[in-house]
């Protein structure tokens, strides 16, 4: 959403990038799939009447070995209602965990989140994300570096990145 003159040269500079560098470009569709084989889909979900410039941005839903993980881009919680599911193994936290990427109702529809997130001014992930958390397994980019999940038919496996061994380590296991 283009909002000021500012605004507006960072996209024609984006634009005039693109064209010079020939750089392919994809207009995304709602609900198009991505990718697809016998135990795997990638589909995008968007909201062109979203309310919000955050609620416009994609959302991505991972179907493998009969899981579901959720990335929710910068969008707020209540854009989960037009992806057509009741449960999701993984939701990845929208918006580095700002107000409103979390409600109740959204956290009891998983197994666990992720969040990235770093210091940064605005105190993501905020405490109302949390809060909303405090009864699920969640992991943190500021706490726990690179978050690597492994998705297995019986079970997902969450690993953390520990620079000074150049390895990942597994946290936990959910099934």
């Amino acid at each position: 959403m283009i909002e000021n003159e500012e605004d507006t040269n960072i996209a024609e500079n984006i634009s005039n990038y693109i064209k010079e560098h020939s750089i392919d470009t994809k207009i995304v569709k709602d609900r198009e799939i991505l990718h697809e084989t016998e135990d795997f889909r990638l589909t995008n979900f968007v909201n062109p009447n979203a309310e919000s410039e955050n609620d416009h941005s994609i959302m991505t839903l991972l179907e493998a070995n009969g899981k579901r993980a959720v990335f929710m881009g910068d969008c707020r919680a209540k854009m989960i209602d037009i992806i057509p599911f009741e449960e999701f193994d993984i939701i990845k936290i929208g918006h580095h965990g700002a107000d409103g990427t979390t409600t109740p109702e959204m956290i009891s529809k998983t197994k666990s989140a992720i969040i990235s997130t770093g210091f940064n001014q605005y105190g993501h992930p905020r405490n109302e994300t949390l809060d909303n958390l405090k009864d699920t397994f969640y992991m943190r980019t500021d706490n726990n570096n690179a978050i690597k999940a492994v998705i297995k038919k019986d079970k997902t496996e969450f690993y953390s990145y520990y620079p000074h061994k150049n390895k990942f380590v597994k946290v936990k296991e959910l099934k």
